[in-house]
């Protein structure tokens, strides 16, 4: 069946009225010549088995009058015959009877044999004392029945054709309506479709832009949070070097002074307790550096600024060797020239990794590599333990804080299991700058 919605505007007609037309037009044809042909047919066929009784009838009649002029006179009945049956046909007045013939036991005619078509013929058998004698033939006329018939027939005709020509202009009539409706609804369709896909093409750019403006938002929102950490690594960092610089340097003069007062104190009851004021100010300087110390290593390993990353990851792996015995591969390629929040990131992500290994790992190699090119540093630690289905390692507060560390310096951050299913991997690409 073919789709409206593919037919073009305006050949709808074609497609409805024309099979429409070749499945009606024999229809019609085939009711209206039934309506033509079969009243008259009908009429005719009865008219002739009227007329075949009356025939029957006629014939019966003869016959008797004839059995009994050939009983009374067997020799010469046949000659009178013809003179009976003029008389009988007389007698009958019957329109239709074409003729009567009279033919002996010998089958000789008695007068001449009619002539002429169109006649339908019956005979009934002349019996004297059982035995047949002769037969009589009675034809009758046919033209006034086919003369009705035909008149039937054209009245009939003449109906048929009107009728099947009224059904057929009706029902193309109300097929090209349908479809100039079809052709009518479907201009809508099309209309209404091509107003949805504008709509549609409207707001699929709305969503592109947005979709663009929302990429560019979160673009810019991490460049600005990696500015940002940067940023807070930087001053961090200064914080640091001021404290250590300033403050720091103050209580360790505070604590020298006061440990060379104390010791050049005098003996004598007010020395002794001038010294133990001494003792007192060096105890509360020492905590005070120790709580100075822990802040800076809050604010950012100082072992960074000292030595920095590269040999700071050597130490760190040197101590967790010392720690847990692990035997520990590295290939260590530290660019020079990061970031100092890229630095950090590195560095905390290697401790946390390792704290990790010791806690849940029970693992006997690790593999840390640092590789990098112009664009990216890329960090890889792998060892051969448990992996990450013995623990919450995946879920965890510090591999939270990894990936968190990676992502807003608007790196990547992965950890999966290792080669063979076995240990644990963790990949951490950042952008050098």
């Amino acid at each position: 069946m073919t789709d409206p919605s593919a037919v073009p505007h305006g050949t709808m007609q074609d497609e409805v009225a024309g099979p429409l037309q070749r499945r009606l037009s024999p229809l019609v044809i085939a009711l209206s010549s039934l309506l033509a042909v079969g009243a008259p047919v009908a009429h005719h066929v009865v008219g002739a088995r009227e007329l075949r009784a009356d025939c029957h009838s006629i014939a019966s009649r003869a016959a008797e009058d004839l059995a009994h002029e050939a009983q009374e006179r067997p020799r010469l009945w046949r000659y009178d015959s013809i003179k009976i049956l003029a008389h009988l046909r007389s007698y009958r007045a019957q329109a239709s009877v074409s003729s009567m013939q009279v033919f002996d036991a010998t089958g000789l005619a008695a007068g001449a044999a009619p002539s002429g078509a169109g006649v339908l013929w019956c005979s009934r058998a002349v019996r004297v004392r059982g035995e047949d004698v002769g037969s009589v033939w009675v034809a009758m006329h046919l033209r006034s029945l086919r003369a009705a018939s035909l008149a039937l027939l054209a009245v009939f005709t003449t109906l048929a054709l009107a009728l099947g020509s009224l059904v057929y202009k009706l029902s193309m009539r109300t097929a090209r309506a349908a479809a100039t409706r079809i052709d009518s609804l479907v201009g809508d369709l099309e209309r209404s479709r091509a107003k949805l896909a504008e709509l549609n093409a409207g707001l699929e750019r709305d969503v592109a832009e947005r979709t663009r403006e929302l990429d560019e938002a979160y673009a810019e929102l991490r460049t600005t949070a990696a500015r940002a950490v940067t940023l807070q690594e930087n001053e961090r960092r200064a914080i640091g070097r001021d404290l250590h610089d300033s403050v720091g340097q103050a209580l360790t003069a505070i604590r020298i002074h006061a440990q060379l007062a104390s010791e050049l104190a005098v003996e004598s009851d007010e020395s002794r307790a001038q010294r133990e004021v001494l003792t007192k100010v060096c105890a509360t300087t020492d905590a005070a550096l120790e709580e100075l110390r822990r802040a800076l290593a809050r604010l950012g390993p100082a072992v960074l600024d000292e030595v920095g990353l590269e040999a700071s990851l050597h130490r760190a792996l040197d101590a967790f060797v010392e720690q847990c015995g692990c035997e520990v591969e590295r290939r260590l390629s530290v660019p020079e020239g990061l970031e100092p929040a890229v630095e950090v990131a590195l560095y905390r992500v290697v401790q946390e990794a390792l704290t990790n290994v010791a806690r849940h790992a029970d693992a006997r190699t690790v593999r840390v590599v640092i590789e990098s090119d112009e664009h990216a540093v890329r960090l890889r630690i792998e060892d051969d333990g448990v992996g990450i289905t013995k623990g919450a390692r995946g879920n965890g507060r510090g591999v939270h804080g990894m990936r968190e560390r990676a992502e807003l310096l608007r790196g990547s951050f992965v950890i999966a299991q290792g080669e063979g299913g076995r240990g644990t991997r963790i990949e951490v690409s950042l952008p050098r700058a």
